[in-house]
C-alpha cells in the first residue's frame, strides 16, 4: 500500500488535520506526464490525485468509453472540460474538432495551457459557460480543494461544495453565465454540431440535456454521461428514453458487475448512485449495446 495515499486516507477522515495537510500543499503549477496523452499540466494541491495514485485510476470507465464512441473525424463536445483530461483524450482517440464547456474561471487558463500542450490550439473552442435549460446568471460553489469541480448554486442547494463541507471550509460563489444548448448553437453557427457529447457537469446533468433537446433529436449524438444523484440518474434515463436513445451501463448484481440495457422500467431495480454511475446511450443501439471496455494501463 503506497504509505502517501494511507496517509491521505486517514486525513480525509478528520476535518481539522485534514484542513491544515491541504494548507501545507502549495497550489502551484506542475506538469506531469499522463499516460498515452503525455505533458499535462496541474495545481499541485487540488489536482493532488494525479501524483497521490496514476490518473488514470479513476478515470478508466468513462475513458474506455469514449474510446469507441469517439470515431476518427468526429467533433467531440466536453461538457464540464475542468482542466482538459478528458478533451486530450478524446483528441487521442480521433476526435478532429472540440468544443470545452468550462464555467470555473479559475480552471479555464490550465485548460487552454492543456490543450495546448497537446498541440491542439487551432482544433479547439474553449466556452466560458455552463449548460443546463435556460439563458441566465448565476451562483456557482466552486471547490479550490479536490479537482477544482464547481456545481451550480442551486443544484447544491446553496451548500458549499462536498470537500469544503467535508474539511469545515467555507464556500466560495462565482456568478457564471448559464447557456441552453440549442440556443447557443443556433447563436453560433461557427460551432459544427457534435457527434459525441461527454457530461460531468456535478448533479446538473438532467438539466443540461433538457436544455439540448432540439440538437439531440437533430443530430443524434452519442453520449457518455456520468450521473451524481439517483434522482438525477432518474430524470437522465426518462429523458433519454422518450427522444429514442438506447442507454447501457454497468450495474451490480449479486455482488457481480453487469452490462446492461437500462429503460425506466429497470430503475426501481438499481440500488445507490454507484449502481449504474455511469450511462453510455446512443439513437442506434450498436453504438453501446457491446460492454464497454475499461481503459487499461500498460
Amino acid at each position: 500500500m503506497n504509505p502517501v495515499r494511507t496517509l491521505a486516507g486517514w486525513l480525509r477522515k478528520r476535518k481539522t488535520l485534514g484542513r491544515w495537510a491541504l494548507a501545507a500543499i502549495p497550489d502551484v503549477r506542475r506538469t506531469v506526464r499522463v499516460e498515452r496523452i503525455g505533458p499535462f499540466t496541474i495545481r499541485l494541491r487540488r489536482h493532488r490525485m494525479y501524483w497521490l495514485r496514476d490518473p488514470l485510476t479513476h478515470e478508466r470507465v468513462m475513458l474506455g468509453a469514449l474510446s469507441r464512441l469517439v470515431r476518427q473525424g468526429d467533433t467531440a463536445y466536453d461538457v464540464g472540460a475542468n482542466i482538459g483530461l478528458y478533451a486530450r483524450f478524446m483528441a487521442a482517440f480521433g476526435a478532429q474538432r472540440l468544443v470545452c464547456f468550462e464555467p470555473m474561471s479559475e480552471n479555464r487558463p490550465l485548460l487552454s495551457h492543456n490543450l495546448a500542450l497537446g498541440g491542439l490550439a487551432d482544433r479547439a473552442t474553449v466556452l466560458d459557460v455552463a449548460l443546463a435549460e435556460r439563458d441566465s446568471e448565476e451562483a456557482l460553489q466552486i471547490d479550490r480543494l479536490t479537482s477544482g469541480s464547481a456545481a451550480l448554486d442551486r443544484v447544491t442547494g446553496g451548500q458549499a461544495s462536498a470537500s469544503h463541507q467535508q474539511y469545515g471550509v467555507k464556500a466560495e460563489v462565482e456568478t457564471v453565465r448559464v447557456r441552453a444548448l440549442d440556443g447557443l448553437l443556433a447563436s453560433r453557427p461557427d460551432l459544427p454540431p457534435p457527434n459525441v457529447i461527454k457530461i460531468d457537469i456535478e448533479g446538473a446533468e438532467a438539466m443540461a440535456l433538457r436544455g439540448m433537446r432540439a440538437t439531440l433529436e437533430k443530430h443524434a449524438p452519442r453520449l457518455a454521461i456520468e450521473l451524481h444523484s439517483p434522482e438525477v440518474r432518474r430524470e437522465v434515463v426518462n429523458f433519454l428514453h422518450d427522444l429514442g436513445y438506447f442507454i447501457y451501463g454497468f450495474t451490480f448484481a449479486d455482488a457481480r458487475r453487469v452490462y446492461r440495457r437500462v429503460t425506466p422500467a429497470t430503475l426501481d431495480e438499481l440500488g445507490d448512485l454507484y449502481d449504474l454511475h455511469f450511462v453510455f446511450a446512443s439513437k442506434r443501439e450498436a453504438d453501446v449495446s457491446e460492454a464497454m471496455p475499461t481503459l487499461q494501463q500498460k
